[in-house]
């Protein structure tokens, strides 16, 4: 039988268990720490603006308090904020380039991925055109004489504003006015008329400046009028610098101001020693505007054109062979890289050097020595020349010129009177050569080669300029200009008596 103690002890072991049960129970797993959103410590600004074109950057700062990776993402809205759409990168920065102009809205969000978000301000980004400013001034000349009376319209327009004030400045001397303006306008209405009257005998130049209220300004193009009792009128003129024949073209006309000048050519067969024709230029060091014949220009003023001239390139063959550039200066050097000696010169209208080796075959040149011969030549040659159209014709061994051909049928010349011992074409294409007494022979197909009278000395080479002047290498070796009248005048500085000439 229980006693009332032992109940006791009982009912207190009883109720530790219970408490500590209740104890355990409570006690449990430890809390999970709390996680904080991500925060901007610099946020967007309430508005940016820039231009179309070129980029716009918007950025924030962000953080996380517990250091957790922040993403990005990005959104732009056309429409106010009605709809979004995503731009940019997983970046705190995104650069926007717009091609029109507008108002977007930009904002960006944040997350660190557990949970935590958050939303920066809105940004209202304008993007603008660059401006655009207009000027254009018109002149109406009412009364052309004196005292003469003109009427000028202003007009224009500036895309970032109002136009404040309208000004017109005007110069007697050719050139951009400045200085103080004649007639202006605050405010004006575009377009803008004023009248100018009580002019007297001059030429004017006008232009119109137009300044914005923001301080921007805009010139108009310069006009040109003219005042003058009797009209206007200019003359060009021709100058040969530096010729010894020839004539200059002669330009009568009276050119009204502004009239279309037709360049003349070198009607006057101008010629200067050593050089070629070579157009005209508005300065006689050719620092100006280049024409040729047949080019326009609009005369605004009295005008002079001087001949242009371009040295000829000369080449020889001495009477070793040896290939030399001609100068005035005496200072004939060698071409260097010559497989072989020389006895014939010529030049294709390419510019290409071709002559005959000492042996009689006919040899292209190149400065590295590989003299390559033409293929199918039939006969042996002593001289050679080219047609404007390229064709080589030679003189054979026995005299007869006869036309080369690569396939190795190289047909005589018909109606050849003389045996030959040089050749050489016009420009023109005409064929003239030096029979075996050295008399220079114009060739005829009809075989009437007649002598070209006045030759002064008995030629064995033959050569033409460009402008058709033709020089010849004398019996002693010295190479001379031919004229008609038999005063065939030296060349200067020759180092060396030549066998050969070809010019290009």
């Amino acid at each position: 039988m229980k006693t009332a103690r032992h109940v006791a002890l009982m009912s207190a072991a009883l109720l530790i268990a219970v408490s500590t049960m209740i104890l355990l129970a409570g006690c449990g797993a430890a809390p999970a720490p709390e996680n904080h959103a991500p925060t901007f410590t610099v946020n967007l600004p309430a508005s940016l603006s820039g231009k179309v074109n070129s980029p716009i950057e918007f950025s924030v700062t962000a953080n996380d308090e517990e250091g957790d990776p922040i993403a990005y993402g990005w959104q732009e809205s056309s429409d106010n904020g009605a709809s979004w759409k995503n731009i940019g990168g997983n970046s705190n920065k995104c650069v926007v380039t717009k091609t029109s102009s507008g108002v977007w809205k930009v904002k960006v969000g944040i997350s660190d991925n557990l949970g935590g978000n958050a939303t920066s301000n809105i940004c209202t980004a304008t993007i603008a055109t660059d401006p655009i400013f207009n000027a254009a001034l018109l002149v109406s000349v009412i009364q052309s004489t004196k005292p003469g009376e003109v009427k000028f319209t202003v007009n224009g327009s500036y895309s970032e504003g109002n136009i404040s004030l309208a000004e017109l400045y005007y110069t007697t001397a050719e050139g951009n006015p400045t200085g103080a303006a004649f007639a202006s306008t605050a405010n004006p209405t575009l377009p803008w008329d004023k009248t100018m009257t009580g002019l007297s005998d001059a030429t004017y130049f006008v232009r119109a400046r137009l300044t914005a209220a923001d301080g921007a300004a805009k010139w108009s193009e310069v006009k040109m009028f003219a005042i003058d009792p009797a009209p206007i009128t200019y003359n060009i003129a021709y100058d040969g610098n530096g010729n010894t024949s020839g004539s200059v073209p002669a330009d009568s006309t009276s050119y009204a101001s502004g009239s279309t000048v037709t360049v003349k050519g070198n009607e006057g067969a101008l010629a200067k020693p050593g050089y070629s024709f070579d157009g005209w230029n508005t300065a006689a060091n050719g620092s100006g505007t280049k024409y040729a014949s047949g080019d326009t220009f609009s005369i605004m003023k009295n005008a002079t054109l001087y001949a242009q001239w371009k040295p000829n390139e000369l080449i020889y063959a001495d009477p070793d062979g040896v290939m030399r550039t001609y100068s005035p200066s005496g200072s004939d050097n060698d071409l260097g890289g010559q497989g072989y000696g020389a006895k014939a010169i010529g030049f294709r209208p390419d510019g290409t050097l071709v002559y005959v080796a000492s042996n009689g075959i006919i040899r292209t040149y190149a400065a590295s020595s590989s003299d390559d011969f033409l293929a199918g030549q039939d006969y042996n040659a002593i001289a050679i020349g080219f047609r404007p159209d390229g064709t080589l014709v030679y003189v054979a061994s026995d005299g007869v010129m006869r036309t080369y051909s690569s396939s190795g049928s190289d047909i005589a010349l018909a109606g050849q009177d003389y045996s030959a011992i040089a050749i050489g074409f016009r420009p023109d294409g005409t064929l003239v050569y030096a029979d075996s007494d050295g008399v220079m022979r114009t060739y005829s197909p009809s075989g009437s080669d007649n002598d070209l009278g006045g030759q002064g000395y008995g030629a064995k080479a033959i050569g033409f300029r460009p402008d058709g002047t033709l020089v010849y290498v004398a019996s002693n070796g010295i190479i001379r200009t031919y004229a008609a009248s038999s005063s065939d005048d030296y060349l200067a500085g020759q180092d060396y008596n030549a066998i050969a000439i070809a010019i290009k």
